[in-house]
């Protein structure tokens, strides 16, 4: 079902995320079985399309967008009153209005709603039900998409609420959200979904309020084993969710990569946990991503109730993160690593002495010798940088000798 009634009424739900402890931080749930000692190979089926998984070495992630039947066009200067936001040439003022035309369009449409540069106040954009759906932004420097709440008194909710198949966020910085309660989040994916991609996404946890520090970067919730989740996400920042973790995955979900993402300055990075929904050995990839300044436990906090297939490979841990919990790290990891970011938390770009930076990152050059790494501009040591501009022309140059 489509609408606001069957989010909110998952929002309010008992398997809504955990409530904060009383020192103002999450316990996320208790350990209640035997941890995994190694790390497995979790290799997923290769396809290159955005809407099926991913070879885990991925993270170029080169496949289009789905193909749409319908594009939905949301400017700065649009009008929203009596437009459709089908016509480029006079688009919307709004997302909430675009969102809202989803319920005119015949559900077998691929949808794609097309965001332009500039900021948008919005409340939950709730994309729960749809399939074939892509919401684009114009890039993460371009369009910003910022919640109102916390201070206006609403429930906090999640700025991008998500579920269905072979649906896309991307391009878009979001903001704004709610530190009060564990309910906001940048982007929430509901089960069961499949096919998910959150991609090229700067979700900044970081506010000027009373209370700074976001909830949730992202929550994957799946209250049921047969409510499943399975996504990709893709060169994603996820920054100052000191609340509670930069993404929580919780309950049922089932295969989930990280390629080329950055957790900046959150309390637990990644936490996962399936004490509701109890999914048996859900596959998870981390991979060509750099954790730094996670502040509480381990980055990655895994109080899962059944083994788990976790694959930790080719990632930066720094100087202050404990990197895994209740596994063995895999292969190529940096421990204990500054990642010389150019200014954390603005600009979390490596430094490199070939663009006139005085030093040169350990996080180039040094992502999965697997992955693609042929988008990056020369000289680039034929192999990807970590982090969220690998295997993009935007990507930080090797520095040579």
């Amino acid at each position: 079902m489509v609408g606001g009634a069957w989010l909110w009424a998952l929002l309010s739900c008992s398997c809504a995320p955990d409530a904060p402890d009383s020192g103002g931080r999450d316990t996320v749930a208790a350990e209640t079985g035997a941890g995994d000692t190694g790390a497995p190979d979790t290799a997923l089926d290769d396809t290159s399309a955005d809407t099926g998984p991913v070879d885990t070495h991925d993270s170029a992630d080169t496949g289009e967008p789905i193909d749409a039947d319908v594009v939905l066009y949301v400017v700065v200067e649009g009008v929203d009153e009596g437009n459709d936001c089908t016509d480029p040439e006079n688009p919307c003022a709004s997302p909430e209005h675009a969102v809202a035309q989803l319920s005119t369009i015949e559900p077998a449409l691929a949808v794609r709603i097309s965001i332009g540069p500039g900021e948008y106040e919005v409340y939950t954009l709730d994309l729960t039900g749809r399939s074939s759906l892509t919401l684009a932004g114009a890039g993460v420097e371009e369009t910003v998409l910022r919640a109102p709440f916390p201070d206006d008194g609403l429930v906090p909710a999640p700025v991008v609420g998500v579920s269905g198949d072979n649906v896309t966020v991307s391009g878009l910085t979001i903001t704004g959200i709610s530190a009060d309660e564990a309910n906001g989040a940048g982007v929430m994916v509901f089960g069961p979904s499949s096919g998910i991609v959150l991609r090229d996404l700067r979700i900044d946890g970081t506010w000027s309020g009373a209370t700074p520090g976001g909830a949730l970067g992202v929550n994957l919730l799946a209250p049921a084993a047969d409510m499943g989740i399975d996504a990709r996400l893709l060169r994603l920042q996820v920054i100052g969710f000191t609340f509670k973790a930069g993404v929580l995955l919780k309950g049922g979900f089932q295969e989930t990569v990280f390629d080329g993402c950055v957790f900046y300055g959150n309390d637990h990075a990644i936490g996962m946990t399936n004490e509701i929904g109890g999914t048996v050995d859900p596959e998870v990839v981390i991979v060509n991503s750099i954790f730094v300044g996670n502040r509480v436990g381990a980055s990655v906090h895994m109080p899962l109730t059944d083994p788990a297939s976790v694959r930790v490979d080719w990632n930066l841990f720094g100087p202050t993160d404990q990197p895994v919990e209740r596994l063995d790290l895999g292969v190529g990891n940096l421990e204990a690593t500054e990642p010389l970011f150019r200014s954390a938390p603005e600009d979390l770009t490596l430094q490199s002495t070939a663009e006139g930076d005085p030093a040169c990152s350990p996080a180039i050059d040094a992502g999965d010798p697997a992955s693609p790494w042929s988008a990056e501009p020369a000289p680039n040591g034929e192999r990807v940088n970590l982090g969220h501009q690998g295997n993009t022309d935007a990507a930080s140059r090797s520095c040579g000798e």
